[in-house]
């Protein structure tokens, strides 16, 4: 298990998020086997991955 603190940014619309993330990692034959992130506030995370309102 990891707990990070960082920034994402979405690359369809550049917003940018500072926010946690926990990410459990699944071990196998001594090899990373998979990867599971559990953000801490997933509305903000919904947000900034959101299309751009279209002007019209």
């Amino acid at each position: 298990m990891v707990f990070n603190r960082g920034t994402l940014t979405a690359h369809g619309n550049g917003r940018r998020l500072e926010t946690s993330v926990m990410q459990l990692f699944t071990v196998r034959d001594g090899r990373i086997a998979e990867i599971r992130p559990f953000y801490w506030d997933t509305a903000a995370v919904t947000r900034i991955l959101e299309h751009e309102v279209r002007q019209g």
